[in-house]
């Protein structure tokens, strides 16, 4: 726009390719005069394409670019040769790029080039025209850069003196910030500069520098309008340069009358006054500011916009001969810019005005700089300025937090915001339209607010506002240091108000505190309560703000208040507890000392009570004392009033001691008394015990004048009437002795007691026995037979004689007694004699058969009648002559019966046992648990029929037994069917439970379905009845689970057909297990339950980025290195094949592998090496790193020799120690990672070259080059990379490895790659051997790493076989994955001979060059890029040879 009448209409292109740096900076300006006015023209420095004009000379149309893919176009474009020389040459155009507006051609030689437009001649455009619209273009690119040298000369000092600005100048600026005073004074001295050129170009004071425009001798008009630069305080935009408008005096009639209609907006403010009384609230200022806002907004937009539109119709509809040509070259756009640039002037003069009202608003309420730094404890209690603040806000607390309402930050906001409010005010006003004219005005000419540059260094309104800004928010912040810094002082009691009242109370119960701590928290919390007070005012005078602290303190002073109240109750508690027990004790022992001694022994203990009471009522006085009276003058100090009750129970305490002291007194009298009277009655106890055991001993002493003649049951009643004498008498003695003990008296022995007790003793057993006997046989001889217990006879009648027998020896001499013993003793003999018979007849064991065969063999009825046989009946019919007849029936019944009894027993066993069920997950079913109880008594019963079963009483009951054989091998077996259907419906269930599963195998799942119904039905059934007996006995159930044992194996057969199905389709799922894999196809509808088990099928997947669509973009590994996807994988078009989505996932992991790994190699040579190996994935480092050390090395070896390796080595010593200075640094953890791994592989190739270097190798065979790792690479001819080792050449696996570690490679490390890689030239297998832990199984992953293949480590053991072999294989040749088999020799022989025949399947395959082969029944596919190795152990124990067939298959 500053370059004249017709670069006014490039519009923004100008702005963006000419800037302020590039005419600063532009070596080709030529800005400096040139001594010689000859020296020629520079080139140009603008873009011919800004000034190009395609609005009204493009002959074609934009529709037919964008087709040019499809339909190439014919044209000619300037060619330069190698010479320099140019031209026009024909062209073929393939392409449009819209966004950069270039042209894609190709050459006659294929060759293609973006060039511009004004580069391009179409066939099918008019010569004549391309180049006038060239020309045109050319003519104002010199227009402008001329222009531009003529206004860089200007600042450059074009003439040697400094025009300093008027001094009045300069205090017009003041009310400007020092930022805008600034830019003003710029632009004050670059207009005084151009004066300055001009006139020393008039007068040739200076020569003219080449690309200047010749000075201009035209004479200033007498009136009119000069083109200007901004003028200070405006920030307009200047006018065209002439001659935009000449002097006319109806134009200038309409400019003034819209000059006069502004003068209203020079005593406008956007800012509101200020309201009478002060402070207000943040939303009454914010709504005051936006009312007055918003009316001076209505009135721009409704009054003064269409006064002025009016204006300029009138006017212009008087004017004569005004053209209404196009715009581009009348004096209409000129005219309205005018008008605009005079509102725009109007408008920014109101935003100044609104800045330096805004200023002096804060600036009346900040606080000065000079009180920033006072302490809070110097302002907040001090007087209030006259002046009051301007808002009013509240400190109060939140969530026992401390903060403003409304917020610091909103009162900041509010502040602030008056600048966007004012800018908000005059932004987007339509400027006047031209309709009268007859034309649309153009775009940039229909807002007031388009000519605002959005570069500061170009716009000083835009300056002054950021500079008003900054100020206003500096200001706002120091005036907001004074509430901060309030809040943080009262921020000391947030503890307070964030304190549970009950859980701080709870806690000081809970922890028991002494006296005089409840007196330390009283203390602390009546001077918590004063603080706050004392804190701060009601009302903090900020200056800018009024806080109001008064709700904040109330809150603050009652919850502490109400801490010191709760710990006063607990006190008081205290107190009422403590009184309590006082008065418990004191009553208790009023109570003790008031009783009667009814007694000697309660005497005594009243004797020891009154001891005791004077110590128990010093206690208690004690405890009032130090406990009571001193809790309650702790309340009394802090004003706690004691409620009645406590009161009456506090005095009643301090009472206890005197009233307990006046009844211990008496009590001591009455105690003295009683004393008395209990000597002297033990002592008359005494005398008259002694005379009774006189009268016992004589008593005693007749006991031997009985005999056989006397009365049994008088005798035996006289001689435990004594006994029971005797026994008091004991305790009696003991009593008084006791007494006497407490009198302090002299015990008495009663030796006449044990004497007499010994003498006594035989008698009483003697006459005991006797009674015993003499009515028992009678019931024995005359009572029902039947009814007679033999066991219960036995046993008394073998006791009463041993009895006999020991009183017999302590009663010898005395003839009376030892009577009696003879008769009894005689009596009980005779019995036993009848006691075989008893047993034979009353055998419980005797069925009715066994007395039909006794009537048959004795020729007469012996067996009792109930109630009506007796054993004297038995005698007198002479039964006891058939004696033997009847033990040898009787013994024969009891063996039979045992054996009846133990089956008995063992039914009534299983009656209560019952099935243990448990609920099934949520599967609505049950299960059967612990059975091993159950498994024990099937063991135990079946062994013991088998054993019945051999007895030769079994007969009687042989079919029973049998019956119950029968039962016990039946129900085990349905019980072990049973347990064979759960155990594998408990491993299908939740397989089958899945719609997947059941949808992709319908013929299984029909079966299964049908084995659930089964399972459902008799778990339900067992569950309802429990008992073993009833639930195995339902008939057809064992056949039932017998077919349902059948369909669970044909299911499982299918499913294992399934599985295999599967993994052939994707063979790295041969290195999941069963359980695994099903997990994954029963969620086919939910990829993301497949990421557990990515570990298991990629080598360096943990994870995939999937996206709210379920689009897998990424992969990641487990260090967390994210490896974007060439092509996104689409899991749902898959339509639930995890398989075919997993292969997809493989191909596009190797493809974005070789993508990352060309882009790689291709940064590799422009970028430095230390930032280009923390911009790439882990491996793709590494490998590209060994490519070009590979490249690099040859190409130097090749070229230089011996030479050529030193100067590598250099140069590799050097990479090297970048890289160590860049390990150093701050870094990620993925990138020390990364660096980690190349400084490894870079060292060993270093090492590498040195040794080369001591061997003095200088030609590419050399053994000591070709016996290395070496990488070799073309993304030209191939996308493949190539690694060899001597003879041995592998492809690169492109497996993502994520970013790992790699083992230090030594000497011996290069030994084993020799020969792994060797043996998979020779389509055989690799086995390193070794001690434990050296490295066989790490090397072998590692060189899987160097090629990027997966490796599968597989720890063997004694208990694999060859079928789980025959998986892993199936799994390695079908995805050309390695696999390591860890310490190998410990499978068993027999095994390893079939692995042997399984490894020389596959190897032959390989060698065939198979695609496809058989492999243990199956057709398999063959990917040669498999691997086999084994790692062994030597020596160990438990370790195997290996077969001389498996030998011949490694190296």
């Amino acid at each position: 726009r500053r370059f004249g009448p017709d670069a006014l209409l490039l519009g923004g292109k100008l702005e963006v390719a000419v800037s302020q740096e590039t005419l600063e900076s532009s070596p080709q300006l030529g800005l400096t005069p040139a001594p010689d006015a000859a020296q020629p023209l520079p080139s140009s420095f603008l873009p011919l394409e800004v000034f190009d004009n395609p609005e009204t000379m493009e002959p074609l149309l934009l529709e037919t670019w964008h087709h040019l893919s499809e339909t190439p176009v014919s044209a000619r474009s300037r060619f330069r040769s190698t010479s320099g020389d140019t031209s026009w040459e024909p062209c073929t155009v393939i392409r449009h790029d819209p966004a950069s507006g270039t042209f894609t051609i190709r050459w006659g030689s294929g060759q293609t080039k973006q060039v511009t437009r004004l580069n391009l001649q179409f066939d099918s455009e008019d010569e004549r025209r391309f180049r006038a619209r060239l020309d045109a273009a050319r003519a104002l690119r010199s227009q402008v850069e001329a222009e531009a040298r003529y206004h860089q000369c200007a600042l450059g000092g074009g003439v040697e003196r400094t025009v300093a600005a008027p001094a009045q100048i300069v205090a017009w600026f003041e009310g400007i910030t020092s930022q805008a005073l600034g830019a003003q004074l710029e632009i004050y001295s670059q207009a005084m500069g151009r004066a300055a050129l001009n006139q020393s170009l008039r007068t040739c004071s200076v020569s003219t520098p080449p690309g200047l425009p010749p000075p201009s001798d035209a004479p200033a008009p007498s009136l009119g309008v000069e083109a200007i630069w901004p003028a200070a305080g405006t920030g307009a935009t200047p006018l065209p340069s002439p001659p935009a408008l000449v002097a006319d005096s109806a134009l200038l009639h309409c400019t003034r009358r819209v000059w006069a209609e502004s003068l209203w907006l020079s005593a406008t403010s956007l800012v509101a006054g200020l309201p009478m009384e002060l402070p207000c609230r943040l939303d009454e200022f914010i709504e005051t500011q936006a009312t007055h806002v918003d009316g001076v907004g209505r009135r721009l937009r409704e009054e003064w916009v269409p006064a002025c539109e009016r204006i300029l119709a009138q006017e212009v509809g008087a004017m004569r001969g005004f053209s209404t040509n196009s715009y581009a070259h009348g004096r209409g756009p000129r005219l309205l810019q005018l008008l605009r640039l005079m509102m725009q002037d109007q408008l920014q003069a109101l935003e100044y005005s609104t800045l330096a009202e805004i200023l002096r608003l804060v600036c009346r309420f900040a606080v000065p700089e000079s009180e920033c730094s006072s302490p809070i404890i110097q302002w907040v209690h001090e007087w209030p300025p006259a002046a009051p603040p301007l808002l009013a806000v509240a400190l109060r607390l939140e969530d026992s937090s401390l903060v403003f309402a409304p917020t610091l930050e909103e009162v900041a906001a509010a502040l602030e915001g008056l600048f966007d409010r004012a800018a908000g005010a005059t932004a987007g006003l339509p400027a006047v339209v031209a309709t009268e004219l007859g034309v649309d005005a153009l775009e940039e000419l229909r807002s007031l607010d388009k000519a605002a540059s959005d570069d500061a260094r170009l716009c000083p309104r835009r300056m002054s506002v950021l500079a008003a800004r900054g100020e206003v928010r500096r200001m706002v912040e120091r005036s907001l240091e004074r509430p901060r810094q309030l809040r943080a002082h009262m921020a000391q009691f947030e503890e307070l108000a964030s304190m549970a009242e009950s859980g701080y109370l709870d806690g000081l119960r809970e922890s028991a505190p002494s006296l005089e701590a409840f007196g330390v928290e009283l203390r602390r919390w009546g001077e918590v309560a004063e603080t706050v007070r004392a804190a701060a005012p009601s009302e903090v005078h900020c200056r800018l703000l009024l806080v109001h602290t008064e709700e904040l303190r109330a809150e603050l002073v009652a919850k502490a208040e109400t801490l010191q109240r709760g710990v006063a109750d607990l006190l008081h508690a205290e107190l009422v507890e403590k009184t309590a027990s006082v008065a418990s004790r004191s009553s208790s022992l009023l109570a003790s000392l008031t009783q009667d001694s009814d007694s000697t022994e309660a005497a005594m203990a009243m004797k020891e009570q009154l001891d005791s009471a004077a110590d128990e009522c010093g206690d208690i006085s004690l405890t009032v004392a130090t406990e009571l009276l001193a809790r309650a003058a702790v309340l009394d100090q802090f004003s706690y009033a004691l409620p009645d009750e406590t009161s009456a129970a506090l005095h009643e305490a301090v009472g206890w001691p005197h009233r307990i002291e006046q009844q211990a007194a008496a009590a001591q009298l009455k105690q003295e008394r009683d004393t008395i009277q209990f000597q002297e009655q033990l002592q008359s106890d005494r005398e008259r015990f002694g005379e009774q055991l006189e009268a016992w001993e004589a008593e005693a002493k007749t006991l031997t004048a009985f005999n056989a003649n006397s009365n049994v049951e008088e005798t035996s009643a006289h001689v435990t009437e004594l006994k029971e004498q005797l026994e008091a008498a004991k305790q009696q003695g003991a009593l008084y002795n006791s007494r006497a003990v407490l009198f302090g008296w002299e015990q008495i022995e009663y030796p006449q007691l044990a004497e007499l007790e010994k003498a006594l003793e035989p008698h009483a057993n003697l006459w005991r026995i006797a009674a015993a006997f003499s009515r028992a046989h009678p019931t024995w001889m005359e009572g029902p037979v039947v009814e007679i217990s033999t066991e219960q006879v036995e046993q008394d009648v073998d006791e009463w004689r041993r009895q006999l027998y020991k009183v017999s020896k302590l009663l010898v001499g005395h003839e009376g007694p030892l009577g009696v013993i003879s008769q009894v003793r005689a009596k009980l003999d005779d019995f036993k004699e009848h006691l075989p018979l008893l047993a034979a007849v009353l055998n419980p064991g005797l069925r009715e058969r066994h007395w039909r065969h006794l009537d048959e063999t004795l020729g007469k009825s012996v067996k009792p009648q109930p109630g009506v046989t007796t054993l004297a009946m038995l005698l007198e019919e002479g039964v006891d002559k058939d004696l033997a007849a009847l033990q040898e029936v009787s013994e024969m019944a009891s063996k039979e019966h045992s054996l009846e009894k133990t089956l008995d027993k063992m039914l009534a066993e299983w009656r209560p046992v019952v099935f243990d069920t448990a609920e099934y997950r949520d599967t609505g079913t049950h299960i059967l648990r612990a059975l091993d109880e159950i498994q024990s008594l099937f063991d135990d019963h079946i062994v013991k029929t088998q054993a019945m079963r051999g007895s030769p009483f079994i007969r009687p009951f042989e079919a029973r037994v049998h019956a119950w054989e029968a039962k016990l091998i039946g129900m085990q077996e349905v019980i072990d069917e049973w347990l064979k259907c759960q155990s594998v419906w408990l491993y299908l269930e939740p397989i089958f439970s899945s719609e997947d599963i059941m949808r992709q195998m319908p013929q299984e799942a029909m079966r299964f379905t049908q084995v659930d119904r089964l399972w459902r039905k008799v778990m339900a059934s067992t569950v309802a009845k429990p008992n073993v007996l009833q639930a195995t006995a339902t008939e057809g159930l064992l056949a039932s689970w017998q077919e349902a044992n059948s369909k669970l194996d044909l299911i499982q057969k299918g499913l294992n057909d399934y599985l295999e199905a599967k993994r052939l389709s994707f063979a790295r799922l041969f290195f999941l297990s069963n359980d695994e894999l099903l997990q994954i196809l029963s969620e086919t509808k939910d990829p993301m339950r497949v990421q557990p088990h990515l570990k298991k099928c990629f080598e360096g997947i943990a994870s995939l980025d999937f996206t709210e669509g379920l689009l897998i973009t990424a992969m990641k590994s487990v260090e967390g290195e994210v490896v974007p996807l060439d092509a996104p994988v689409d899991p749902n078009a898959a339509n639930g094949m995890v398989e075919k989505w997993l292969l997809q996932v493989e191909d596009a992991m190797k493809q974005s592998v070789s993508t990352q790994i060309k882009r790689s190699e291709a940064a590799y040579k422009t970028s430095r090496r230390i930032d280009w190996a923390i911009e790439w994935p882990g491996m793709v480092v590494l490998v590209v790193d060994q490519i070009y050390w590979t490249r690099e090395a040859e190409e130097l070896i090749a070229e230089k020799g011996l030479q050529g390796a030193r100067e590598y080595e250099a140069t590799c010593s050097e990479q090297l120690n970048d890289i160590v200075r860049l390990v150093r640094s701050d870094l990620t953890k993925l990138q020390r990672t990364t660096l980690g791994a190349m400084v490894t592989m870079d060292v060993h190739g270093r090492d590498v070259l040195t040794s080369m270097v001591a061997a003095g190798v200088d030609k590419l065979n050399d053994f000591n080059w070709i016996s290395q790792l070496r990488y070799y690479y073309d993304p030209v001819r191939s996308t493949d990379i190539s690694i060899k080792m001597i003879s041995a050449e592998v492809k690169y696996g492109f497996e993502y490895l994520g970013n790992s570690f790699r083992l230090v490679v030594t000497s011996l490390t290069d030994r084993c790659y020799r020969t792994l890689m060797g043996a998979l030239q020779l389509n055989l297998g690799g086995a390193p051997e070794g001690p434990a832990g050296t490295g066989k199984t790490e090397t072998t992953k590692d060189l899987a790493k160097a090629i990027a293949k997966q490796c599968v480590v597989f720890n063997c053991s004694d208990g694999l076989d060859y079928l789980a072999m025959a998986k892993f294989f199936k799994g390695l040749a079908a995805a050309g994955a390695w696999a390591c088999f860890d310490e190998f020799n410990r499978i068993d022989i027999e095994v390893l001979s079939v692995i042997a025949q399984q490894i020389m399947t596959i190897q032959e395959a390989c060698k065939a060059s198979s695609e496809r082969f058989v492999f243990e029944g199956r057709d398999i596919p063959l990917n040669p890029n498999y691997g086999v190795f084994i790692t062994m152990n030597p020596g160990y124990a438990g370790r195997a040879e290996l077969p001389d067939n498996l030998k011949a298959l490694f190296r």
